[in-house]
């Protein structure tokens, strides 16, 4: 993951279980979905052995959930929930579309203390 993301500023980590977050600070939908990409495919070039992945040809595959959020008067999702909220969801959505994959979410967050 680490050679997927190449600015100071982003940040990974594990999140629960087999689940990690990846925090990419001032990242527009388009650059977020690339970065995505960019680990969907370092994952996949691994290689690694998953029996339990017929899907995945027996080899480690992920799925992964992206959303951005941007701050607009009249938003109505709160920060940093909300934003959390679509990543699991996209991430859901990945899975049941057929895993190793990515799947996006936009979302309208309100301006002001709840927008950090």
């Amino acid at each position: 993951m680490r050679d997927a993301l190449h600015r100071s500023g982003d940040l990974a980590s594990r999140y629960g279980g087999e689940e990690l977050a990846v925090i990419l600070p001032d990242t527009d939908s388009e650059e977020a979905l690339e970065i995505a990409e960019r680990l969907r495919i370092a994952i996949e070039n691994l290689g690694l052995p998953h029996d339990d992945n017929p899907e995945g040809g027996g080899r480690v595959t992920v799925s992964i959930g992206s959303a951005t959020a941007l701050s607009r008067s009249g938003g109505t999702i709160r920060m940093p929930e909300g934003l959390l909220l679509a990543a699991d969801t996209a991430l859901y959505k990945a899975k049941h579309k057929g895993r190793n994959r990515v799947e996006v979410a936009l979302l309208l967050a309100s301006e002001g203390p709840d927008a950090v």
